[in-house]
């Protein structure tokens, strides 16, 4: 029997799934499974299977779903709106898999380029991972540059790039189902990625661009996010005490900043006040470093859309960015545009 008090998501229960199935593949686990008479062997094998069971659940809940395109119209168009630089430039990280986006910039007449790291190779006849993030320079349109900090959907693992044990990264068609899980190229949402996320390319080499740019924004907007990933919310957290805008947009956007990018405890009673202004400004100390965090507490649905993307005007209202904004978009399920575990 599942407790939501001890495991209050998805993330939860396959990070301890993980743990089991890890600890029976080690010395250990063989150790211990031999002194227990199999009975640990039944348990571990299992959670083997529970795991597989949710990660296959997952991938298909992850297609993107079309009748949800008037829904991501809504939301992603206010967002780009202020996102966009004199350049002509939108700067999206998002720790998401589905193709949300990449649906929106594919719509009959959008002028929209996404540049996400592929370019197409003519001998293979697909796109190809080169990790440039380099626009075509045709004709004028705006410029999505595009960072899947944790994999995306439609990744999948090809013929090896060059005999070395390796694999080249390709894309398949927008939208396409799996048919073979163990090529997708994606972080599983488990509570602690940081080593694949940090140390595995591809990921590692968006993440690098992650913490070369960001910084260079002047306001940062993050939907839905936990802040729960520390090698993103290390990241957001610095944008403060630079005299940076950081907005948060989420039912729970102050305590989760509060507890899971400060590792701060929250004061008893704090959250359910904080949550009570929809937009709460909040002074915080970090390394003997000052910031100013604003949590803007609304769901960003379609129906919110509008009235949250005028709140986001108000707070950067009397400090208009120099450069330009880059936008965070984390869960789906907190925009209102997709499904899923994020």
């Amino acid at each position: 029997m599942i407790d939501d008090k001890e495991f209050p998501d998805i993330e939860h229960v396959l990070d301890v799934l993980d743990k089991i199935t890890k600890f029976a593949a080690s010395r250990a686990g063989e150790h211990y499974a031999r002194q227990d008479g199999g009975h640990f062997s039944n348990y571990a094998a299992n959670a083997s299977k529970s795991m597989k069971a949710i990660m296959n659940l997952i991938s298909a809940s992850y297609n993107w779903d079309t009748t949800y395109d008037t829904v991501a119209e809504a939301i992603l168009s206010g967002l780009f709106s202020l996102a966009e630089s004199k350049e002509g430039r939108i700067t999206v990280f998002t720790t998401n898999y589905d193709l949300v986006l990449e649906a929106y910039c594919g719509r009959p007449g959008r002028r929209i380029e996404r540049v996400d790291g592929f370019v197409h190779d003519p001998t293979l006849r697909k796109y190809v991972w080169d990790g440039a993030f380099e626009p075509t320079g045709g004709e004028p349109r705006t410029k999505l540059l595009l960072y899947k900090l944790h994999g995306s959907m439609n990744w999948q693992k090809g013929e090896d790039g060059g005999g070395g044990g390796g694999y080249r990264l390709v894309q398949k068609p927008d939208g396409s189902a799996s048919v073979d899980l163990t090529r997708d190229v994606y972080i599983r949402p488990f509570l602690d990625v940081k080593d694949e996320a940090t140390q595995t390319k591809p990921y590692s080499t968006i993440l690098k661009k992650f913490e070369e740019i960001i910084p260079l924004h002047d306001v940062c907007v993050v939907v839905g996010y936990s802040f729960r990933d520390k090698h993103v919310s290390k990241v957001l957290a610095k944008l403060p005490m630079s005299c940076k805008v950081l907005i948060s947009v989420s039912p729970t956007a102050a305590a989760d900043f509060w507890e899971n990018a400060l590792s701060l405890a929250i004061p008893p009673g704090k959250k359910k006040e904080w949550e009570k202004e929809e937009v709460c400004s909040m002074k915080f100390t970090s390394d003997d470093r000052q910031g100013l965090f604003y949590a803007l507490h609304k769901s960003l649905a379609k129906d919110t859309a509008g009235y949250v993307i005028d709140m986001i005007r108000s707070i950067i209202k009397d400090r208009p960015p120099a450069h330009s904004m880059a936008s965070v978009i984390s869960d789906p399920r907190e925009t209102g545009a997709a499904g899923g575990a994020g």
